[in-house]
């Protein structure tokens, strides 16, 4: 499966390298940055922007925890996908965290748009959808730091029955 995906040339690797290698994760991660930060602010202009009518349709405080988990998971999980520090598990915690967040987010808006449109169906399965994906991120990012503990552990075992 490694072939399926971008292998950059570059070590460490560029933000641009980050970005080839998750295209989609990338894009869903500017997405619902940029669209909580909208709701967010929408939400305090007190309506006189609206970027979502099902969205504005909720509860102010129902209105804000989704907009404020969808800029959080936004941006966590981009600065966990682009993470460069010497910690990468601390990276993986990061974005973990943050599509946890996308996740809630996403399908709160899609609940939303479900609940006050259920007739614009494409218009709720996408959110829901995108959520399912966040949330297949999430487990998937369990799974790759497992794997790779239990690499190093193999290895740092193999390193001792040498000596």
């Amino acid at each position: 499966m490694p072939t399926h995906v971008y292998q950059p040339t570059r070590n460490p690797a560029r933000w641009y390298d980050r970005l080839l290698v998750h295209p989609f994760d990338n894009a869903i991660g500017v997405l619902c940055f940029l669209f909580g930060a909208l709701m967010v602010a929408a939400l305090a202009s007190g309506g006189s922007y609206n970027p979502s009518s099902s969205m504005m349709r909720l509860p102010a405080h129902i209105g804000f925890v989704v907009s404020a988990c969808l800029t959080v998971g936004g941006w966590l999980s981009l600065l966990g996908l682009h993470w460069t520090g010497e910690t990468v598990s601390r990276g993986w915690h990061i974005e973990r965290f943050g599509w946890l967040f996308v996740t809630a987010g996403l399908a709160g808006y899609g609940i939303a748009v479900a609940f006050h449109f259920p007739g614009a169906t494409s218009s709720w399965m996408v959110p829901l959808g995108l959520a399912a994906a966040a949330l297949l991120r999430f487990l998937s990012l369990i799974l790759i730091e497992r794997n790779t503990r239990t690499t190093l552990a193999a290895v740092r075992e193999e390193s001792r029955g040498t000596e």
